[in-house]
């Protein structure tokens, strides 16, 4: 519609300025179309896509900032810190070993390093909100805490999607704790066979 009024009109006559020049205020047909045409592809095409292209980086950089904050090595590093306190290869840890846990993992998982009294750092384990298994806290929930308080994101917000529950999967294979030593299984078969066989025992008497 503003191109259209931009165009010369034919009923439009011309008429002196001050100075005593003729012009006119008809417009210009070409020079209309020309105009509006070019500002179009310019400010809908490549200017408004420009934009578009800004945000998507920025929200790619903030994204990639995010996943950098967790490293593999980081990871790994929780896995051996569990296996110090769980050598047989136990996916379950004591509740009340969990701040020794924390303090032997290096930042920015655990606070290796940091100076910390135990009333922080309990009230710490008591913000990660791990639901409690009779005493013990999981290997998997553990992680997935610590790397919500890391990313700054609720994380398990996301743990009934089809992809979180295959990642949460994943970590388990990917990061197993160490197997039990075959001599210390067979040890705990045998130790398990004897308290059964006392405990039957003890039912004849």
């Amino acid at each position: 519609m503003i191109m259209h009024d931009c165009f010369d009109d034919p009923a439009c006559e011309s008429r002196e300025n001050r100075e005593g020049d003729d012009f006119t205020g008809c417009g210009s047909t070409p020079v209309a179309i020309v105009f509006f045409i070019s500002f179009m592809l310019l400010g809908s095409f490549m200017f408004l896509n420009l934009f578009i292209a800004v945000i998507i980086e920025n929200f790619s950089d903030i994204a990639e900032d995010r996943f950098q904050l967790i490293s593999e090595a980081d990871m790994e590093g929780f896995r051996l810190a569990w296996a110090n306190f769980c050598p047989h290869g136990e996916l379950f840890l004591p509740t009340h070993k969990l701040h020794l846990l924390l303090c032997q993992l290096d930042p920015p998982l655990g606070f290796k390093g940091e100076i910390m009294d135990k009333q922080q750092l309990l009230h710490v384990i008591a913000n990660l909100g791990l639901k409690d298994h009779r005493g013990r806290v999981h290997f998997t929930e553990v992680l997935w805490s610590l790397a919500s308080c890391v990313s700054g994101e609720d994380l398990g917000t996301f743990a009934d999607f089809e992809v979180m529950r295959a990642i949460n999967k994943t970590i388990t294979r990917l990061l197993p704790v160490p197997k039990r030593a075959p001599h210390l299984r067979r040890a705990y078969m045998y130790s398990a066979a004897q308290v059964g066989v006392w405990g039957g025992k003890v039912k004849e008497r």
